[in-house]
């Protein structure tokens, strides 16, 4: 089966597709996606009577969109698993996501590790001199 992260819509959501399943959910507590994203996986994995181990790729939505900081969170909790678990990983813009998860299952996969696509500089401020 295949694991799927979008952190970078405007509301966060996983799947998991398979022969027999596909089910998508929300991820609560957008605001604290690094708390609630791992949770949401064991959850939606959980609810299908189906276990990490049986995760045999990973999908992951890598921008642009949805913020700086959402969306490397994405990227980095699907190359953390995809390395750790040994499965291949894929990762999509946006505009590539199918709306039927099936369809993922078409696509082609690979070890190597994906990186994040800001669509923009990151806005990070220099430190104010202290006074």
């Amino acid at each position: 089966m295949i694991l799927f992260i979008n952190t970078a819509s405007t509301t966060p959501e996983i799947g998991l597709v398979g022969k027999k399943i596909e089910d998508r959910m929300k991820i609560k507590g957008e605001k604290h996606l690094s708390q609630t994203l791992l949770p949401g996986i064991q959850l939606i994995f959980n609810k299908n009577k189906a276990n990490l181990g049986d995760c045999r790729a990973i999908a992951v939505v890598i921008g642009p969109g949805g913020g700086f900081s959402r969306v490397r969170t994405g990227v980095a909790v699907a190359n953390a698993l995809a390395y750790t678990l040994g499965v291949p990983l894929r990762g999509l813009v946006e505009e590539d996501v199918p709306s039927n998860l099936k369809d993922l299952q078409r696509l082609k996969f690979s070890k190597k590790m994906v990186l994040p696509k800001y669509g923009r500089k990151p806005n990070i401020t220099t430190r104010k001199s202290l006074k």
